[in-house]
Formats: C-alpha cells, structure tokens, sequence
C-alpha cells in the first residue's frame, strides 16, 4: 500500500512533512516560569531552580499566597543574591545595611535564609577587613612620603655642602693664612 502511494522506493521510506507557522513570538525578557510555586522571569529559572536544589526548605513557611506577592518577595531575593555576588570593597555601606534590611524582610515573609544570613555576615567582614587593610595602607604610604620628603631635604643640604666646600677647598690662602 505504500508503495502504491510514492512512500516507499527502493525499501526506503519517504516522509513528507508540511510545516506552517502560525505565530512567531520573541521573547523580551518579562516571560515568566513556575518553580516551586513561585512565577520567575524566564531568564531566573536556572538559578531559582539551584536555589531550591541547594536549600529545598527554603519556602516551607513562606506566608504571602498572592502571586504577585510571591514573585515580588523572589525578585527582591534573587536581587539580593546578585547584590552578595560583588566583590566586598565594591559594596557600600548602604548597599550592606539595604541588603541586611531585605534580608529581614525575607525572613519575616517566611524565608529559611540562614545560609544567606551567613555569606552576608561574611561579606560584611570582608569589606571592614578590606577598608580596615586600606588604612593601613594609607599610612605606610604616608609614612613613605614622608621619608621621601626627609631624603629629598638631605640630598639638597648635601649638595649645599658640597658647593661651600668646593668653595672652599677652591679659594686661594692669602699670605696671612699662611704666614
């Protein structure tokens, strides 16, 4: 029978196959996903996915039920995640203390961020380490200035010196210096 259609030549099987787009659609960026109940940008799927991978109790008691209210607490984690991610002197003061304010509110949505309470202390160290190393650097190269300065002094007191005795060494004894 499929022969007798055109299928089928030389024991090989033809398939015909009609493609018809009906709609193209592109992606801007605001297409939203679901993992573990909570809508995310498409582009946030990955990640969502690692955080509830890495730490699967983290929403058990979450409270907000709205959508919006869930996609809006998830956006404010995910961009505190991405806020933890910069190098700690690249953080302000305010960024931390902004940072510790979401982290509370996280938290009493009904977040389990213990994890994150903890890489954000340790941020938070690094960056008074970081600042506190820079003043000690400040003033090693204010002390070397300084000696600098000191070094710059004597060579110019060195080359007056030099200069009078050359003077002296150059000017004749009269007859009276001799004598």
């Amino acid at each position: 029978m499929l022969k007798g259609m055109g299928c089928l030549e030389n024991d090989k099987l033809i398939v015909k196959v009609e493609v018809k787009v009906v709609e193209v659609a592109y992606l801007t960026g605001r297409e939203m996903s679901e993992v573990e109940t909570f809508e995310v940008p498409l582009t946030q799927v990955q990640t969502v996915s690692k955080i509830f991978e890495k730490h699967p109790d983290i929403a058990v008691d979450f409270k907000p039920k709205s959508p919006t209210l869930k996609t809006a607490y998830m956006i404010v984690l995910l961009g505190l995640i991405q806020k933890l991610r910069k190098p700690p002197q690249g953080l302000s003061k305010t960024e931390l203390e902004d940072a510790q304010n979401e982290l509370n509110d996280l938290t009493e949505a009904g977040f389990k961020l213990d994890w994150l309470k903890t890489k954000l202390e340790e941020v938070s160290l690094k960056r008074k380490n970081a600042f506190a190393g820079g003043c000690q650097v400040e003033e090693v190269e204010e002390r070397i200035k300084n000696l600098e300065l000191t070094l710059s002094n004597l060579k110019v007191e060195l080359k007056s010196e030099k200069a009078k005795s050359a003077v002296d060494n150059a000017r004749l004894l009269s007859l009276d210096d001799i004598l």
